[in-house]
């Protein structure tokens, strides 16, 4: 009897072994796989946390007017408003009255689908649209002050309609951005 009860509790700690033990080992080397997982992303994140630090150290570190230009050239949200006057302002030292101003801020991810989804843009871009009426030097200057100005602005199209002695109809269309 004692060689039998031996061999039943031999059977007995065998099967508790495939049946209890073995799978709660094989969960906690699926859970250590997680954990290592979550320790390169800790540490990825530590390295950006870094990088951000360092970068904003600069960004202190860079004179209060570079950093009014920087601001300029590229603000924080889209003031239509301001941007509308100074090319307002920039126009009427042309001699140039602004007609039909309109806006439209772009969807940044309008139309993206799983099969071409690109890395979301950390930037906001709006389409302005303006038309007026002046010579062809007057334009040139216009368009010569607006690549001079800090403000980045891109020229989409033009359009040219004609007039009499000299004197054309323009649309432009630019695209400015902001953050």
């Amino acid at each position: 009897m004692n060689s039998f009860t031996s061999l039943f509790l031999i059977f007995l700690s065998a099967g508790a072994f495939f049946f209890f033990t073995k799978p709660s080992l094989a969960d906690l080397s699926a859970l250590n796989a997680k954990k290592s997982d979550y320790e390169a992303t800790l540490k990825k994140l530590s390295s950006i946390a870094e990088i951000e630090k360092s970068l904003i150290e600069k960004m202190n570190s860079l004179p209060e007017e570079s950093r009014a230009k920087l601001g300029i050239l590229l603000p924080d949200s889209p003031s239509m408003v301001k941007l509308v006057s100074d090319i307002d302002a920039t126009a009427a030292r042309h001699g140039i009255s602004l007609d039909q101003i309109s806006y439209l801020r772009s969807n940044n991810d309008a139309g993206a689908s799983v099969a071409t989804a690109v890395a979301p843009r950390t930037y906001q871009s709006t389409t302005l649209n303006f038309s007026f009426t002046a010579d062809y030097d007057h334009l040139k200057g216009f368009l010569n002050d607006l690549e001079a100005n800090l403000r980045l602005l891109d020229v989409r199209s033009i359009d040219i309609n004609g007039g009499a002695k000299g004197v054309y109809d323009y649309k432009i269309s630019a695209e400015v951005y902001s953050l």
